[in-house]
């Protein structure tokens, strides 16, 4: 493990505290300003959406990329949110209304299921909060648990097909510059 103190130059310049955290497959090294920060379970938020895609999908509770999520017409935090999303929309808007219904649909009994198969503790949900436990309340991931999840969906280590595997990397998909 590797101090980086430029990571936090960066977030102080943000007016912002907590960690940054890399990972290094070809040296299996972390690289933080922080590992202790990273070591604190906190609500996945918006990094959510990666199980919640593979698990709606494993599901079928989404056919593909193409599915689409219907808007309910309501005001929403962000007017992007305010239409019709395909499934890679949705994930590239990073869509809470979407990501709440697709939750929904899923259902507690499946949710906990795959959540246990794929490894990721932490969560804490019912009935009533199956559309909102990762952005509120008692559920916490760390950041090198998420790390972890991620280097074993990339490494095709978790118990999902290779159709959901690759389907979620399309989707996460976002650039193919020179630059990134």
């Amino acid at each position: 493990m590797h101090i980086v103190p430029e990571f936090k130059e960066i977030l102080q310049s943000s007016n912002l505290q907590g960690s940054v955290l890399l990972y290094d497959p070809k040296k299996d090294g972390f690289y933080s300003n922080d590992f202790q920060w990273a070591e604190i379970k906190r609500l996945p938020a918006s990094t959510f959406k990666i199980p919640n895609s593979i698990i709606a999908l494993e599901t079928g509770v989404i056919a593909n990329e193409a599915t689409m999520i219907p808007w309910d017409g309501k005001k929403r935090f962000l007017k992007s949110w305010e239409r019709d999303l395909n499934f890679k929309e949705a994930f590239q808007l990073s869509c809470v209304p979407c990501y709440q219904e697709i939750a929904r649909k899923i259902g507690v009994e499946r949710m906990r299921a795959y959540l246990g198969k794929l490894g990721y503790s932490g969560m804490e949900f019912g009935s009533e909060t199956i559309d909102r436990f990762w952005l509120e309340g008692n559920s916490g991931i760390s950041q090198f648990q998420q790390i972890l999840l991620l280097q074993r969906f990339y490494d095709k280590k978790l118990p999902i097909s290779d159709k959901t595997s690759d389907l979620v990397k399309k989707i996460m998909f976002v650039n193919n510059e020179n630059a990134y």
